[in-house]
C-alpha cells in the first residue's frame, strides 16, 4: 500500500556530543510540526578519464547528507509551572541556534513595591539583583497595569547599581505597586552559548528515518496577526541537515500523537517598536545561517560534522503608515540609534508568547498600498549579540 503523508512524526535530541548519535524517543523526544519536507543531497563528482570515444564515463557517487524542513506552531508548554530543563523539545532547536535555556520555576525576586519611575525607568525594589542585564529580555509583572499576561512587560536593559530597568513601552497609566519577575521558561540568545548536535528521527506512515549530527540551517518566526478578514496563526520554520545515520531507516509505523491544544493567535496582544505601540500584519524574524563543514580525509564522509560558520539576524515588520507626529521611521534610520521591538500575546499562563529585541537600528523603508490599506515594510538590524534578542513563556 502507498505510504500517505498526513501519517507523520518528528522527534529531536540532544546528542551528548558531536558524532556521539542518541535515539529520540518516539514519545517524549517528539515535537509537534506540520508541513513537513524531508531532503537530501547526492554528492558526486564528474569523471574525466578519457574513453576513446565521445562518451564520458557516469559521475563517480562521494556520498550523501539528509535534511527536513519543517513547521512549528508557537506556543508555550503550558501547565502550571514550567518544564524541568532540556524538556520543551522546541527549546532544543532554540538551543542549537544560540539560544541559553533559562528554566525560572519560581520569580526572580518576592513581589514588592517599586521604588520609582521616570519615562520608561523602573527602580525595582530592593531585593532585585545588583547584576547588570541579569533580567535583559525577561519580563516584569507591575501590579497595577491590568490582569493576565496585560501586566506584563518586556526589560530592554538592566542597571544593577541603581536597579533601574529599562522598559519597551510607553505605560499609559504610571507603574505602581508590586513587581516582580514572574516565573517563566526562557530562551535568550547567548554569546557564550555551546555548540550542540541533534539527532532527529521522523516517520513517513509505516518508516522512520534517521539524521545524525544535526545542524539547524534556516530558521525563520513568523508573527501573523489575526483578525475577522485574515485567520492566521503564529509559526517557526526550521531546517535541520545532518548526516546520515548508520542504519538510515527502519521499518516502524509513525506513533500516535498528543494534540498541542489551543492555539494562542497574535491579536488582543502588545507590539512595540521604539517605544510606540504600532499596528500591521506582520513580524519575520530570520536567522540568516551558514553552516559548512570542515575537510578531513580520515572521516568516511571525507569531512568533520557540520558546524555554524556564521549567523547575521534581522527582522521585517509590516505596519500601517502613520503621521509623522506619530513616528518617523525614516527619522530613525537617519539616526541609527538603537531601539527595541516587543511582541506578546496569548493571554493563558503557560501559553503566553512573548518575544523581544533589545537592539536595533532601522532601516530606510516606503510607504506602498497593500490591498485597501497604506503600509510599510519595516527593517530592523541587530549588531548585538549577548542578551539581543528573548523568546519567553511566563508564568503568572
Amino acid at each position: 500500500m502507498a505510504f500517505r503523508g498526513n501519517k507523520a512524526a518528528l522527534a529531536i535530541k540532544v546528542q551528548s556530543a558531536v558524532d556521539t548519535p542518541a535515539t529520540p524517543n518516539n514519545s517524549t523526544d517528539v515535537l509537534l510540526c506540520y508541513d513537513m519536507q524531508p531532503g537530501g543531497d547526492n554528492f558526486t563528482l564528474a569523471n574525466p578519464e578519457y574513453t576513446g570515444t565521445v562518451d564520458r564515463p557516469g559521475d563517480a557517487v562521494m556520498g550523501r547528507q539528509r535534511s527536513v524542513t519543517f513547521n512549528v506552531i508557537l506556543r508555550g508548554p503550558g501547565g502550571s509551572s514550567p518544564p524541568s530543563a532540556d524538556a520543551f523539545v522546541f527549546g532544543r532547536i532554540l538551543r542549537q541556534i544560540g539560544f541559553g535555556e533559562i528554566v525560572q520555576a519560581s520569580p526572580m525576586f518576592t513581589a514588592a513595591a517599586l521604588v520609582s519611575t521616570t519615562g520608561q525607568n523602573i527602580v525595582l525594589p530592593a531585593a532585585a539583583s545588583s547584576s547588570d542585564d541579569v533580567y535583559n529580555g525577561l519580563p516584569l509583572q507591575i501590579a497595577n497595569q491590568g490582569t493576565g499576561a496585560k501586566q506584563l512587560s518586556f526589560i530592554r536593559d538592566y542597571t544593577g547599581s541603581s536597579k533601574t530597568a529599562l522598559m519597551a513601552e510607553t505605560f499609559g497609566t504610571a507603574p505602581s505597586g508590586n513587581v516582580t519577575v514572574p516565573a517563566f521558561l526562557g530562551y535568550r540568545f547567548d554569546a557564550a552559548a555551546s555548540d550542540i548536535w541533534l539527532s532527529v528521527d521522523y516517520w513517513l506512515d509505516q518508516k522512520r528515518y534517521r539524521i545524525v549530527n544535526g545542524v539547524t540551517t534556516a530558521f525563520q518566526l513568523n508573527f501573523n496577526v489575526s483578525n475577522n478578514g485574515d485567520t492566521s496563526f503564529t509559526y517557526a520554520t526550521v531546517t535541520i541537515t545532518g548526516e546520515v545515520a548508520a542504519t538510515p531507516e527502519s521499518d516502524e509505523a509513525a506513533p500516535a500523537l498528543t494534540p498541542g491544544g489551543a492555539m494562542p493567535v497574535f491579536r488582543d496582544a502588545d507590539w512595540w517598536i521604539a517605544n510606540k505601540s504600532v499596528c500591521g500584519s506582520s513580524m519575520t524574524v530570520d536567522f540568516n545561517i551558514q553552516a559548512e563543514r570542515a575537510p578531513c580525509p580520515t572521516r568516511a564522509s571525507g569531512g568533520e560534522a557540520m558546524q555554524i560558520v556564521s549567523r547575521t539576524r534581522s527582522a521585517t515588520l509590516v505596519l500601517n503608515e502613520v503621521l509623522l507626529a506619530t513616528q518617523d521611521y525614516n527619522a530613525l534610520a537617519d539616526a541609527q540609534a538603537y531601539h527595541s521591538a516587543w511582541l506578546q500575546y496569548g493571554n493563558i499562563t503557560g501559553k503566553t508568547v512573548m518575544f523581544g529585541i533589545n537592539e536595533a537600528r532601522l532601516g530606510y523603508s516606503e510607504a506602498n498600498i497593500a490591498g485597501n490599506f497604506v503600509q510599510r515594510s519595516q527593517a530592523l538590524f541587530i549588531d548585538q549579540v549577548d542578551k539581543s534578542m528573548s523568546l519567553v513563556f511566563p508564568y503568572y
